[in-house]
């Protein structure tokens, strides 16, 4: 039941600006767009698409523009033909979908679905307890995919409800553990290791002898010792900071949250309180005290750190964007692998095993899909998303219709591919921003299955390089000793999420501050830590925990 139009109107006017800002701020921590395609299907392979006879009807859906017009592609036609819904789409820039949807919303006159926007989760249950978006919970009866893909990822169905379990919209979700690996961005020169005799570290201590071989010896062979710059990471800014997630696991901080940590029993930590994250600023001043770190790591750019590696003047080097990227492009380079390796995890004092902590929790921030309370069509609605939650919808997400738009055929390693036909193309097909919930690669299921030994094929042996990224990354993961979930991403009520956000701006300015005097040595560790800490607890780390500790239980409750 709709609550009353008045006290929606009201709420809309004054949520407007709010609603502005955090719109368009797209995924938030999101899957790296580099390998997106990147996670296996639910495991129920029929999506019970009904086709034949039945009676169309048109379904209004809204969506940021994206090229091609989405009511060219096959996919559209699809949905027409297969499952009984003609689309009629209305697009807005992506500069304008704020005020539109704010329109929208203010006078009761949301489209039938939204589709490919995003829009972030305190927004998204707000205004579906309002009665502006279908709580989709109540379909589930239709949805039987759906609930599939909730058994397979309790973490992503978790994220998807409110704390009452109403679920208003529906995030992508990523389930193959390379799509979740986008921590794994650490590489080392594999050929200055040869250099000066050693192997891929394991330990802190090891990490640290090799990057003492690296700058004492000459490492890249041409002849001037001096040249090398052993460890070139970037702190704060780029990206190149996801070594810092590697290292603090290695220090025990299992998570790539940079605020907060969960213990056996539920507990809440702020993170950056922790005697083990002491424990690794003192590592990192050592390095940086020693001549071992880049000099500007505070203010290095992505365009700079890329050049000196392309120089071969970085013997570790950390970046998100993966390997190629990383070093400055491939062709006629050869394969980046056979030269550079992944450090995927550490060990330290406070930690004895090789623990890889994964980017993220399965799904990608906020919420892409969402259907409007007031629709004459919500079941019709629910059933084809929930087709394109299946292992065939997201088939047909990506290549169409097996026989029209696509065939298989054999790689060299025997695998079935879908490879388009009679003239489609990836972008004639699909449109990915709009019904692709599942993010998926044939790619990465056939490197997950794969063997060792087909793995190390896929690796070096492959002239098309077309699993060699993901044979790569699967190798790493093969060889840490335990893959952990993060501190999940949390939805706080409208009440309190405003002040969260300021507690959050405020700590973290704190934290970031006190974190580069304490590596480049301006403020000792041990002397100021106790100041640190007393700044923290002045600027309401106390409170802002506390509001993490009630969405986590909620969170939690909803599993």
């Amino acid at each position: 039941m709709r609550k009353g139009k008045v006290k929606k109107r009201i709420s809309v006017l004054m949520a407007m600006m709010l609603l502005a800002a955090m719109l368009l701020g797209g995924c938030g921590k999101s899957v790296d767009e580099s390998s997106d395609d990147n996670s296996q299907t639910s495991s129920s392979e029929s999506g019970n698409a009904e086709s034949g006879s039945r009676e169309k009807v048109t379904v209004t859906v809204s969506s940021i523009s994206w090229e091609p017009d989405p009511a060219d592609v096959y996919l559209t036609q699809y949905i027409e033909e297969e499952l009984g819904i003609i689309l009629d789409w209305k697009l807005y820039s992506n500069e304008e979908f704020s005020s539109q949807l704010s329109l929208l919303l203010s006078t009761d006159s949301l489209p039938d679905l939204i589709v490919g926007a995003n829009l972030g989760k305190t927004d998204v249950n707000k205004y579906g307890a309002e009665g502006y978006f279908l709580n989709i919970a109540e379909y589930s009866d239709v949805m039987p995919n759906m609930q599939a893909t909730m058994e397979e990822n309790p973490l992503w169905a978790a994220y998807q409800k409110d704390e009452s379990g109403a679920i208003y919209g529906l995030s992508r979700c990523f389930p193959s553990r390379i799509g979740l690996a986008t921590g794994l961005s650490t590489f080392i020169n594999t050929e200055w290791l040869a250099n000066v005799g050693m192997d891929v570290p394991e330990t802190v201590d090891e990490l640290y002898d090799v990057l003492v071989a690296f700058k004492e010896q000459d490492a890249n062979g041409n002849g001037d010792a001096s040249d090398e710059i052993p460890l070139g990471v970037q702190m704060d800014i780029g990206r190149g900071g996801r070594f810092e997630w590697m290292m603090m696991s290695a220090f025990g901080i299992f998570n790539n949250n940079s605020d907060f940590c969960a213990d056996e029993n539920g507990t809440v930590t702020f993170v950056k309180m922790k005697d083990n994250y002491k424990a690794y600023l003192k590592y990192l001043h050592k390095l940086y005290e020693e001549g071992l770190m880049e000099p500007s790591t505070f203010i290095l750019t992505d365009e700079e750190r890329i050049d000196k590696t392309s120089n071969d003047l970085y013997g570790v080097f950390s970046d998100y964007a993966g390997l190629v990227t990383a070093i400055g492009g491939q062709e006629g380079e050869g394969n980046p692998y056979e030269k550079y390796a992944y450090i995927p995890a550490l060990t330290s004092d406070y930690n004895d095993k090789l623990v890889f902590t994964m980017g993220n929790c399965g799904y990608a921030e906020g919420s892409r899909t969402y259907i409007s309370a007031d629709t004459d069509y919500a079941e019709e609605i629910c059933k084809m998303i929930d087709f394109f939650l299946s292992e065939e919808g997201t088939l047909v997400a990506d290549y169409g219709k097996e026989g029209v738009t696509f065939e298989y055929v054999e790689d060299a390693f025997g695998n079935q591919v879908p490879s388009y036909i009679n003239g489609y193309t990836i972008e004639t097909v699909r449109w990915d921003e709009a019904f692709k919930l599942i993010r998926t690669s044939v790619e990465n299921s056939f490197v997950e299955n794969a063997d060792d030994d087909t793995l190390d094929k896929m690796i070096y042996e492959d002239a098309t390089y077309t699993y060699t990224q993901q044979a790569a990354v699967e190798k790493a993961l093969r060889d840490v000793d335990e893959l952990t979930e993060p501190f999940p991403d949390l939805t706080f009520p409208s009440d309190v999420a405003s002040t969260f956000s300021v507690l959050r701006e405020d700590l973290r300015n704190i934290v970031k501050s006190y974190k580069s005097q304490f590596i480049l040595g301006e403020k000792d560790i041990d002397a100021s830590w106790d100041q640190y800490l007393s700044d923290l607890e002045k600027a309401g780390v106390e409170r802002f925990v506390s509001i993490a500790q009630d969405a986590y239980d909620s969170y939690l409750s909803v599993q």
